[in-house]
């Protein structure tokens, strides 16, 4: 057993409030009896220290060189380095990869940004360097879900080690007795209603056909757990009809979601829907979600046990597979598939043993991970 001395650095140079939850998996579940130290680029962090956690943030004004130069101590004593993704990258930041490398991991969220940048070479020369200097350097890197690893193994992309840490904590979390009697089935999609990332269109059209071909005889709800932030015209028309048909079929939010209300709409939901848009681009990088990039759906079926619709283009882990419902991505082949649903009710207890599996998978990492202390 490593002994709780050892020190851990976690370096987040390009800190992102929506990646916090991945943050506390790190601190209060893979390290959380460890010497750990927390050096946050951002005036707005919301993790705090405690006994085993040591948060730094900026002074004011204070740029991202300044504030590495300042905790450079830190580098020098950890034992195991984990750098979160970098967004932006100063010239300082290579330079203590190069120094602090052979003890650094690197956590990545979008694989081909930095080990697939087909054709990119020519826009940015600088930047290709720099990429592949830290690739060079670090030790090894940290993913966040079975599907990346499986990507990156299938294709050759790295030769060091790759470790798996969840994006969020997916220890089990009981629905309530009232939910398990509850005769309406809900449909819940997960995150901001941005038109950008993911197809309503398609879901909105196969509700309605559900709700004119029934009526008030179908008992569904669904949800759009998430501020509408981009929508257009007609998904605001379809929402309009559908809830004219029937009254708060649809249930949407004009505002942000606080934690509470969105965990008691994931607890009461039979059903939750990935209609993320598979292929994804940024920065002239060509990412795809389930292969390359992962959704956030992912992870709230992990931590909810809770059965989800993904299109069948989108491809991932085998033990993932076994907790997902895949649809033809069109209005008629999502209506066909929630008809399914609806007749049978398929129930998420028969993949009990499936989610033990993953859970000792996510045990063995953490043992893993705790083991590269020297």
């Amino acid at each position: 057993m490593i002994k709780k001395d050892k020190a851990l650095l976690i370096f987040l140079p390009s800190y992102q409030n929506n990646h916090e939850s991945y943050y506390k998996v790190l601190t209060e579940v893979v390290f959380n009896e460890k010497n750990v130290t927390l050096l946050a680029y951002s005036n707005d962090c919301n993790l705090k220290s405690n006994n085993n956690l040591r948060v730094i943030c900026p002074k004011k004004n204070e740029g991202i060189s300044q504030f590495t130069l300042r905790n450079i101590k830190y580098f020098i004593k950890a034992d195991l380095v984990v750098l979160e993704e970098l967004y932006k990258v100063s010239f300082l930041i290579p330079l203590i990869i190069v120094a602090f490398g052979s003890k650094t991991l690197l956590s990545i969220h979008n694989v081909n940004k930095w080990l697939k940048r087909d054709g990119i070479i020519k826009k940015n020369f600088v930047k290709e360097k720099v990429i592949d200097l830290i690739m060079k350097n670090i030790s090894g890197l940290i993913v966040i879900s079975l599907s990346l690893r499986d990507y990156i193994y299938e294709n050759k992309l790295y030769d060091k080690k790759v470790y798996y840490v969840p994006f969020s904590d997916t220890r089990y979390i009981e629905k309530n007795d009232d939910f398990k009697s509850k005769k309406e089935i809900t449909f819940t999609i997960p995150g901001t209603v941005n038109t950008e990332r993911r197809d309503y269109i398609s879901f909105l059209k196969a509700t309605l056909l559900l709700i004119e071909k029934n009526g008030n005889d179908q008992n569904i709800r669904l949800v759009l757990l998430g501020k509408k932030v981009k929508t257009g015209r007609e998904e605001n028309e379809l929402i309009d009809k559908i809830n004219k048909i029937k009254e708060n079929t649809v249930k949407f939010w004009e505002n942000y979601i606080d934690t509470k209300t969105f965990e008691n709409e994931i607890l009461n939901s039979n059903y939750l829907i990935g209609n993320i848009n598979i292929n994804y681009e940024e920065n002239l990088i060509k990412e795809i979600y389930g292969q390359s990039k992962e959704t956030g759906a992912l992870f709230l079926m992990l931590k909810y046990r809770t059965l989800t619709l993904f299109p069948k283009e989108y491809k991932s882990n085998a033990l993932y597979d076994c907790f997902m419902i895949k649809y033809e991505n069109s209005p008629d082949g999502i209506y066909n598939t929630m008809k399914e649903i609806i007749a049978n009710k398929f129930e998420i207890e028969n993949q009990k043993s499936n989610f033990q599996k993953h859970d000792k998978i996510v045990d063995t990492e953490i043992e893993l991970l705790n083991n590269t202390f020297k």
